[in-house]
């Protein structure tokens, strides 16, 4: 199974480990990682932001690695669910 990881901003230890775990167990694993220039919780402009931003090249990865399973919390790629109790969520 191909599984894509999306990270930004820093390292995350957790995605490390289901890396390294689905690794073990035979899956093709992927990192995208987004410094997020200009776009982060410490840094913001937004113009500068908009000249580095990557979503482009992150949308050409994704089409082709065409990955089974896309993991990710980015803000910019925010996705809605309802649980059926709560109002709607974004992840």
């Amino acid at each position: 199974m191909k599984i894509l990881f999306v990270q930004s901003e820093a390292e995350n230890l957790s995605v490390e480990l289901l890396s390294s775990y689905l690794k073990a167990n035979t899956h093709q694993v992927f990192l995208f990682f987004d410094p997020l220039l200009f776009s982060s919780s410490v840094i913001s402009n937004r113009i500068l932001g908009n000249l580095f931003d990557i979503k482009e090249v992150l949308l050409q990865t994704i089409r082709t690695i065409k990955p089974d399973r896309l993991f990710h919390h980015d803000r910019r790629l925010s996705v809605g669910i309802t649980d059926g109790h709560r109002d709607q969520k974004t992840f």
